[in-house]
């Protein structure tokens, strides 16, 4: 097993050629969206980005052009803004939440709601579909965890809380990843670590401890692209990269001075993408641990999704989203 090491990175230190202004050629698109959550996602084919917006709205876009091709909205509930998305892979339905709401299913072809999934996810605050195409894993405000199957919405599983599990008190979700075998899930909720579950056995396989330092907080964690590593970021401006299987940490990255905000991992190497509350996003090779580019974009990054050609990426701020070609 590889060494834990610690790096430490000053951004003055950083050279020229490694930092510069938004990606050419990027896409820009003005807009007001959720600070929170996770507003956009490309679909299978990386053709398009699907986003939903703070006023409820449902856009597509084309990734390559920044296009607008469809749109549709959501109502709302209240002031309570739209701020997470998800697709099928056969783009057949579109998953629309707003904290705390009930999750809305459209149909791809009309953009209208699927009657059949009226009321089914309840009160979410976080969802994501399985790669496998069988179940939707999501969390609720009160605490709960569920997975429901994807054909029908039926509920099949669900867990009240992690405290029997660990002494963390499970928290409602902020990141959700699943593996690519659709087994177990790596999950966030604004504590001090990742919980891996185990989606057969419907139980906590593993806890990633994220942060030691008490007053701060992990915003997300992924598996890297072979789901061999867990990767964590934190507010304090840490990455740390976790050996799955022994849950032995390997590397702490000091990216920033200021919060991780967002996590993006490449789905065909070993790299990330960071983003943070300065405005920066961060592209860095997990394997040889070190930086590659980086962009700056002229506010926090909320959000960030790599397509899953690894042709395109995309983030989001709380006033647009930008879309560019990956390097």
């Amino acid at each position: 097993m590889e060494k834990k090491k610690t790096l430490f990175l000053c951004l003055f230190l950083l050279a020229p050629a490694s930092c510069c202004d938004e990606p050419k050629g990027v896409r820009s698109i003005r807009g007001a969206l959720a600070g929170a959550g996770n507003p956009v996602v490309f679909s299978p084919s990386g053709e398009k980005l699907y986003s939903c917006w703070e006023n409820g709205a449902v856009r597509i876009y084309e990734s390559a052009s920044g296009k607008l091709l469809r749109e549709t909205s959501v109502p709302l509930v209240g002031t309570q803004a739209t701020d997470w998305i998800g697709v099928s892979k056969d783009e057949a339905r579109i998953f629309v939440g707003a904290f705390g709401q009930d999750v809305v299913v459209l149909d791809s072809k009309e953009l209208k709601p699927v009657e059949a999934w009226k009321g089914r996810i309840q009160g979410a605050c976080a969802f994501a579909i399985s790669p496998d195409q069988v179940t939707v894993f999501w969390g609720d405000n009160n605490r709960t965890i569920h997975l429901s199957d994807l054909k029908t919405g039926k509920k099949t599983k669900s867990a009240k809380s992690l405290r029997s599990a660990h002494t963390l008190f499970f928290d409602p979700l902020c990141s959700i990843d699943f593996s690519k075998d659709s087994k177990v899930v790596l999950v966030t909720n604004l504590e001090r670590g990742a919980f891996l579950w185990d989606i057969d056995g419907w139980r906590l396989e593993r806890y990633f401890r994220g942060t030691t330092n008490d007053n701060t907080k992990v915003s997300s964690a992924v598996f890297n692209h072979d789901g061999k590593k867990v990767i964590i970021v934190d507010w304090d401006g840490n990455i740390r990269v976790f050996d799955r299987k022994s849950g032995e940490e390997l590397v702490v990255y000091r990216a920033r001075t200021k919060r991780n905000s967002a996590l993006a991992s490449h789905p065909k190497e070993d790299k990330i993408l960071s983003g943070g509350a300065d405005g920066k996003v961060i592209y860095w090779d997990v394997g040889k641990q070190k930086e590659i580019p980086s962009w700056t974009f002229q506010r926090m990054i909320t959000c960030l999704a790599i397509s899953h050609d690894a042709k395109y990426a995309c983030c989001t701020t709380k006033h647009a989203i930008h879309i560019w070609n990956m390097p």
